[in-house]
Order: C-alpha cells, then structure tokens, then sequence
C-alpha cells in the first residue's frame, strides 16, 4: 500500500485499497465465502470493487497496448469516435472520412474523388 505512515496506519484511497483487496475477495468467493454485504469505511465492498475496475479499465483507452472502447453497435471506437464495424452480412466498415488529396504516406487511403485510392508514398 501506499502514503505516509501516520501512528502506524498509512492512508490509502478507498479506491486503491479496492484495487488491492479485490484479488483477495474473489478468490474468497470462489472458495464459497459469502461477501455480500460486506463494507469498508460504510462503502459496499462490491462498488468499492466495480469503481475500481471501471478506473483501472479508463485509465488504459486510447494508449498504446491499452484498450479500446465500443460503440452501442459494437464498432470499435478511437478517441471518442467510431472508426471501424461490420455490417449484418460481415463486410469490414471502415468509417471514418479520407482525405481528398495524395498524404503521400505509403499504404494510406485518400479519396479521389469517387474513388478511394491508395497511396504510394
């Protein structure tokens, strides 16, 4: 755990200990130790544990190796936005707008006007 030691108890947030003690209340519930109900400094123990998860999970969307958030119909979402999906037939959408000149970088798609074009570079 982490702070200061103060009269031998070091402060932590609720939602560090959260983190911390999560690992060990699921691994009570897979042995059968009921934990319903249980509260820490008048905070159900179970929100202690979803705020926790919900932090650890915001703290990884959009950085390298994190991940990456889901629109209500499932496209996959970059920076707020929905940039890929799939149609019902399972065709790749991709869903964001081309630039409409050459951005000269090899591989990359640009719009010609009607036509999508690839870029060499």
């Amino acid at each position: 755990m982490s702070g200061t030691t103060t009269n031998g108890l070091v402060p932590v947030t609720l939602n560090v200990l959260a983190k911390q003690v999560a690992p060990l209340l699921v691994a009570a519930q897979l042995q059968g130790i009921n934990i319903s109900g249980a509260e820490i400094d008048g905070v159900a123990v179970s929100d202690a544990i979803t705020d926790a998860s919900k932090t650890a999970l915001d703290d990884q969307k959009d950085i390298a190796g994190g991940v990456a958030a889901l629109s209500s119909d499932l496209g996959l979402m970059l920076n707020g936005v929905e940039v890929m999906g799939a149609s019902a037939d399972g065709h790749l959408l991709i869903k964001v707008d081309l630039p409409t000149t050459d951005p000269g970088i090899s591989g990359a798609l640009w719009n010609n006007g009607q036509y999508v074009m690839v870029s060499a570079g």
